[in-house]
Order: C-alpha cells, then structure tokens, then sequence
C-alpha cells in the first residue's frame, strides 16, 4: 500500500472526521450550559459526547496510519484505545436513559468491569494479536477472541433496550428518541465493518445523542423544573387526547406554603413540595401520572381506575404526610363531575 495522505497529522486529524468534532464540541458547551435537563443527565451527556470526541480523535489516528504501507506500534495503540472508547460512550448513553430509573450499584459495577475486560483485551492486543492485528500490507484483522468487544456492545444494547421499554411506559415522547438512538448504534456498527468505511460508527452515534438530547429538552418544557414532575401545559395535552368518561383527577394543595415562604424562605418551601411529590410519587405513581399545576397545587390523572382504588392510595399518602411537618387538602373530582 502506498502513502495517500498529504496533509500534517493535526490537520488530518481535524479534517477527516470534521462532523463529529464539530457537533460534540457545540454540544459539550451547550450541555454545559444547559439550566433546564436534570444535572445527573447532563453529567452523563458530556461524558458520552466527551467520550465521542476523543474517538473521533482516535479514530482519525487509526485511519491516518492505516495509509502508510505497513503497520507500526502507534496504529495498534490507537486502535486499542479506540476499540475501548466505544463501549464507553454507550455505557455513558445507558446511564442516560437509567437515570430516572436509577442503575443499582451491583448493575454499574457490572458495566465497568465490562469496560475494564474489553479495555484489558484491546491492548493485549497490541502483542499478542488476542482481537484484533494488522497483517504486513497494514490491513485489519480479525483475532481469535474478536467477538468478545462485540458480545459487551451487544449487552449494553439489550440493557438500554430493557431500560427504553420502561421508559415507554411511562414518557412514550422520550422512548421513541431513546429506541431511534439504540437502532442507529445498532445498525451503524456491522455497516461500518461491511462497508469497511472509516467514521460510521462513532458520527452516527453522535448525531443521534444529539437528536436525543434535544427530544429531551424539549419535553423538559412540558416538566416543572422543581420537582420533574408534568406541569399544567403536560395535564391540558393529556385530557385532550384521553376519553373524558373515563378520568378521575385528584386535586392536591399543600396547606400553608405561603407561611413557609414568609417564614422560612423559598427554600424551606421547596423542601415541602418536594417531600410531598415523594410520598405522592410512592402512594400514586402506579395509579396515575402527576402534575403540578401551580406554587402549592398539585393534581393526579387516573385513567380507567376505580373509586376504591383511588381512595386506598389517598389513605397511604396521608398516613405518609402524618410523619412530616406538613399537611396537605385532597379533593377527588370523578368522571361525572368533570366538565365535559
């Protein structure tokens, strides 16, 4: 193989894989500064598009070195580090989509030890040929265990699957994003070994982080930025479209809030709403989807529930009120005397 490229390596670098430079250093500064997204989100999000960008930077190595005639040491290492950055960022993209389903400790552990296998076998590599090697003309190929990094990628995939069909049942606008971002990693890893095309994987990856971040920003609008419960525009979108004959809304306003404020402070305040929203999310999460629709107020959508249903959650949640400071009004409005 004869020597194409021309240009110096810190150019090369740049220009070969400019989509995915410029995107995940736009985004970096955007998630930096970004007020609205819950912090554990944005913590991860510049993780994986952090992650993102140095394997554009490796990945640009790798195929830099690709062009010489025969292999050297630099090319394997930078292969290795590349092969140990990808699984990285879709652990990053996981945590993303677990965070309003909180990864066990055990589960995480898991996930890095993953890490550290796939990392562990990548460098071997670099001697012993264990995943991957470069033949004398300097083109890639396969080692005896090159299916291993592959097996890790495809159990992060099954996990943020699992992880996307919860949230399908909870936030249906948020799966959608989550599943079209699994199916582009899915597809753009055996196109970019088919197609032996450099930059697939790690650009596709990173255009759609970006369309899922956005997809949850925008509907962060639709939260309230206290408590991440639905705000009042989330509960007027949801009667539309829902059989009116068949809803129950329980009316929730916490007694007294204006005390604490005058008292005590908004922070003081916001402790209440936000211990409230706790036992409320423990007592009618399976039941309902909770808005709060104002400073004090805060009302539960049931669908399709029974009276004594709805009344037995009402009784746990104020048994759980009892052991705080604070009280809290409930009026029930049934399908009859809602306004048609």
């Amino acid at each position: 193989m004869i020597t194409t490229f021309t240009l110096p390596v810190g150019q090369f670098i740049f220009t070969a894989n400019f989509a995915t430079f410029f995107i995940s250093l736009i985004m970096i500064f955007f998630v930096a500064a970004n007020k609205i997204i819950h912090k554990k989100q944005l913590k991860y999000f510049s993780l994986a598009y952090a992650t993102l960008l140095l394997c554009g930077v490796f990945e640009s190595l790798v195929f830099y070195y690709s062009l010489k005639s025969e292999p050297c040491l630099e090319e394997y290492f930078f292969t290795a580090v590349l092969y140990s950055l990808w699984p990285l960022s879709l652990v990053s993209i996981l945590e993303i989509i677990s965070t309003t389903k909180p990864v066990r400790r055990t589960y995480r552990i898991f996930l890095y030890i993953l890490i550290f296998l796939n990392s562990t076998l990548n460098f071997l590599s670099c001697a012993d040929k264990i995943v991957f090697y470069y033949t004398p003309d300097n083109n890639l190929s396969r080692g005896v265990l090159w299916f291993l990094p592959l097996v890790f990628v495809g159990i992060y995939l099954i996990l943020m699957i699992f992880n996307t069909s919860w949230h399908f049942k909870t936030n249906i606008w948020e799966s959608i994003p989550a599943l079209f971002l699994i199916t582009v990693t899915i597809i753009s890893i055996p196109l970019q070994y088919c197609l032996k095309q450099h930059f697939l994987i790690t650009t596709s990856i990173t255009m759609a982080l970006t369309f899922y971040f956005l997809a949850i920003h925008i509907q962060f609008f639709r939260h309230d930025p206290l408590t991440q419960l639905h705000n009042r525009k989330s509960l007027f979108l949801d009667l539309k479209k829902l059989n009116r004959e068949n809803i129950s809304i329980l009316t929730c306003k916490i007694e007294n809030l204006d005390i604490f404020i005058d008292t005590s402070g908004i922070e003081a305040s916001d402790l209440a709403v936000l211990s409230t929203v706790k036992r409320m999310e423990d007592s009618f999460e399976k039941l309902g989807r909770i808005y709060r629709t104002g400073t004090d107020e805060i009302k539960i959508l049931f669908n399709k529930k029974s009276t004594d249903e709805i009344t037995a959650a009402i009784d746990i949640f104020q048994n759980k009120m009892n052991s705080t400071p604070y009280s809290v009004s409930c009026r029930l409005e049934l399908p009859k005397k809602i306004d048609q």
